[in-house]
């Protein structure tokens, strides 16, 4: 697990001290973390150049140090990326016109 990967799921699991339903994050009943990410009008994977882009996202689920993550969108369709920094795998988002990004 990358620096990077651990300090997120370090913040993560501060977030779900309990649950955190303020911040979108929480724990679902399969034990994985679930964060909202319907503020985001798409999100897209960047594997060397390659570019897969999911439209609509609106959730996240993820295990702490694992190196995939799904991702739900608003259809209902679930894909299985690999996490940031696996495979060479890059993330980038684009708000929702009138959103803002809220660091936590």
């Amino acid at each position: 697990m990358s620096k990077e990967t651990s300090a997120f799921a370090v913040k993560a699991l501060e977030l779900l001290n309990g649950s955190d339903r303020q911040n979108g994050v929480r724990v679902n009943d399969a034990g994985l973390i679930e964060v909202d990410v319907s503020h985001e009008l798409w999100r897209e994977y960047d594997f060397h150049g390659r570019i897969y882009r999911i439209q609509n996202p609106v959730k996240v689920l993820f295990r702490v140090g694992g190196s995939t993550h799904r991702v739900v969108d608003g259809n209902g369709t679930v894909y299985c990326v690999p996490g940031p920094g696996y495979r060479g795998c890059i993330i980038r988002w684009v708000m929702r016109p009138g959103m803002e990004l809220k660091i936590v």
